[in-house]
């Protein structure tokens, strides 16, 4: 249990947790019974506030980046106190970091939840005749909900979006007629009325400026990108961290671990790739340019990294396919991480430099198959109530509806469990002012990484000859076109004669699940728990099992995520 739980006229059940904090208030606000839990790791805790008195209570979980910038000489409850009586109900607007947080006003009768602009730290919420229930995870959402003997149900639109994209969309709970808080967004309760509404404080827009020029974009940036640097460096120095850095063969890490060198050559590299994988080649190759203080390499040539199913299914809270979280879970399981505050991470700069959609030409993008990890239940989708084309259109872009949904909907929530688990993590790509920013530059640019590269040859040109998988350099466009040729057709022809794995990848999910005791195991999970599925859904149950016996192995693995949500979620005697 991570985070927020809290009950309006309920009772919270006794959950148990691994965390160090744990914070617990039950008051009464005119004839409402309020009762809130925080479980919060025991880091960067003079940011994290816990309060009540006779007018407000005010709950903030996370880290804030620039908390010392907007203190002015205040403590930092009457900062967030005066945020509220001079700003309002958006106050929290301000704030940069990873957090989320509930505010009540008892005068005014409202309670606030609210979530950072890119939901990092997500709520889930659900309303129940005169009660209302709130928690940071939607298991802990539901051990809520059977606590109070509230009766719920499976979400067979979450189900079916997890089975075709790997992860849920917009604001999908697995509960039915539960909702997560969408990035930059806040719910209001009125305790009078009972009422809940939803608003947003911060929306992300692709809003192209044509007429900057493409030296002045590189220049925006470079500026705001190492402001983000240096405040996630900043935070870790108040509270006496040392400085954590991912580092692969990717641009992304490599781009936040160079620019942490700029700054200080006090720092941690660490890697985690199968052995002899270009990841591992590649940022050893990084490292010894960077010189960092430490360097470490942990090996993850492991499958059995994948047999724990349900543990990481509760971490990463089936948000996204389990096998990315377990691969970090592995790793961090072995170091001592008590000295880690922030992990830096390079995560979702394709998408910020770069551009989710590829194909100036609209027109060949087919809306149904974006972001789709399997196909064989597209077309159930609409019947269980899913029009991915009205989705798209609540945005004023289409690669908009990507980056919600693939971006912060998916990599986030990948990742960021698993990190949350032994510190607060962010990525300078997080940064609400530069994705703002990045969006303003013409899609064009964006486009195939031209704009990412250009950046990189002129801020960074000593990192930018290391090859960034086994066949691009940065730079060399005609040379890595021909690559990339000849490489597909390879592939097709390993393909054909039944040779081909993917080695290429941090996560080699193909070759681990071929390992024979770990494809045991997996299957013997999978026939051991079907059955929660009885009584669920018959249909859903023959899907399950059809995609398992017949899909690849990223389809086996969305199965098994889906699976053990089911039954941790949804046990038999609900």
């Amino acid at each position: 249990m991570l985070g927020l739980l809290g009950t309006i006229n309920g009772i919270i059940c006794d959950c148990h947790s691994h965390l160090l904090n744990v914070n617990e208030c039950s008051m009464g606000v005119h004839e409402v019974d309020m009762s809130i839990r925080l479980h919060t790791i025991n880091k960067f805790v003079e940011d994290k506030v816990f309060f009540q008195d006779d007018k407000y209570v005010i709950v903030l979980d996370g880290v804030v980046f620039n908390k010392t910038k907007i203190q002015n000489n205040h403590s930092w409850l009457n900062t967030l106190i005066n945020f509220y009586e001079k700003q309002g109900k958006c106050w929290f607007r301000d704030l940069r970091g990873s957090f989320n947080g509930l505010f009540c006003d008892k005068k005014e009768q409202k309670l606030y939840l609210f979530v950072d602009h890119i939901s990092d730290k997500p709520i889930f919420y659900y309303q129940s005749n005169k009660s209302f229930y709130f928690a940071s995870e939607q298991i802990s959402l539901a051990n809520l909900l059977r606590e109070n003997k509230v009766s719920y149900h499976l979400n067979i639109k979450a189900a079916y979006t997890m089975l075709t994209y790997g992860g849920l969309l917009e604001d999908m709970s697995y509960i039915d007629g539960a909702h997560k808080l969408m990035p930059g967004s806040y719910l209001v309760y009125d305790l009078q009325t009972r009422s809940v509404q939803v608003e947003f404080y911060h929306n992300f827009k692709y809003n192209p400026n044509k007429a900057q020029t493409r030296e002045y974009a590189l220049q925006q940036m470079h500026a705001l990108f190492m402001q983000s640097i240096k405040q996630q460096l900043e935070k870790n120095s108040e509270y006496g961290y040392v400085d954590y850095s991912a580092l692969s063969a990717g641009l992304d890490s490599r781009l936040t671990t160079c620019s942490i060198a700029d700054y200080t050559d006090d720092f941690v590299t660490f890697t985690y790739a199968p052995i002899g994988q270009y990841d591992q080649v590649s940022s050893l190759e990084i490292a010894k340019l960077l010189k960092p203080s430490t360097t470490i390499f942990q090996s993850s040539n492991n499958g059995g990294l994948l047999l724990d199913v349900d543990n990481v299914v509760r971490i990463n809270d089936g948000l996204f396919t389990y096998y990315g979280t377990s691969v970090l879970l592995d790793y961090f399981r072995r170091i001592n991480t008590q000295d880690i505050g922030i992990i830096h991470s390079g995560q979702l700069g394709d998408v910020v430099f770069g551009a989710l959609i590829q194909d100036l030409n609209y027109a060949n993008i087919s809306i149904n198959k974006m972001n789709v990890f399997s196909s064989h239940f597209i077309d159930k989708l609409s019947n269980v109530g899913l029009n991915i084309k009205e989705l798209t259109e609540k945005y004023n872009d289409i690669e908009m509806f990507s980056l919600y949904n693939r971006g912060m909907g998916g990599v986030i929530y990948g990742a960021n469990k698993a990190f949350q688990s032994f510190a607060e993590t962010f990525s300078p790509f997080y940064d609400v002012d530069l994705w703002d920013y990045c969006l303003t530059i013409p899609r064009e640019w964006r486009i195939k990484h031209r704009l990412y590269d250009e950046y990189f040859l002129k801020y960074h040109k000593k990192y930018a000859f290391i090859p960034h998988n086994r066949y691009r350099i940065i730079g060399r466009e005609i040379y890595n076109n021909f690559n990339e040729f000849i490489q597909k057709v390879l592939k097709k022809i390993r393909k054909y004669v039944g040779c081909y794995h993917n080695r290429e990848n941090v996560t080699p999910l193909q070759d681990w699940m071929k390992v024979p005791s770990v494809e045991t195991y997996l299957n013997n999970y999978f026939e051991s728990n079907i059955g929660c599925v009885n009584g669920v859904s018959e249909e859903l149950k023959k899907d399950m099992e059809y995609l398992y016996i017949n899909g690849n192995e990223l389809e086996k693995n969305m199965t098994l995520t889906l699976l053990s949500v089911i039954k941790q979620m949804f046990p038999i005697n609900v």
